[in-house]
């Protein structure tokens, strides 16, 4: 399935964690992972395209309640393939992200906590970064 729509709704839909696959292989065999998830990307490598594919995988176990089988992610412009197996640590890290963006999120809109700025690997695309 091409450009494969994910989603996940908590607290009666207040809470909606979503996503777009890029391509989705294959599927579950009832309790068996069979499922493999690939994202597209051009240009170089980051560490959160392999935490977007895990996300991905944590919202496919949350969804069909069977995690895919593998996550990857495929280069375009250098040709290069780059795979994970989905193992309970794995969607384990990726449970953590999401309790720590809601976290943050919950504390700017309810408690009045002040947004921070932080530096990323994306601080060059950054239209608030200091010159």
């Amino acid at each position: 399935m091409l450009e494969a729509p994910i989603r996940a709704e908590f607290a009666e839909g207040a809470i909606i964690l979503s996503g777009k696959v890029d391509l989705s292989l294959g599927r579950p065999l009832g309790t068996t992972a069979g499922k493999v998830i690939v994202d597209f990307k051009t240009g170089n490598f980051y560490s959160s395209h392999r935490e977007d594919l895990r996300f991905y995988a944590l919202l496919e176990a949350i969804r069909l309640g069977v995690p895919p089988r593998m996550v990857a992610t495929y280069y375009l412009d250098r040709s290069e393939f780059s795979s994970e197996h989905i193992t309970e640590n794995v969607l384990e890290s990726a449970l953590f992200r999401v309790e720590d963006g809601v976290e943050k999120i919950v504390n700017i809109l309810f408690k009045g906590t002040e947004p921070k700025m932080c530096s990323s690997e994306w601080c060059a695309l950054c239209a608030h970064e200091d010159s």
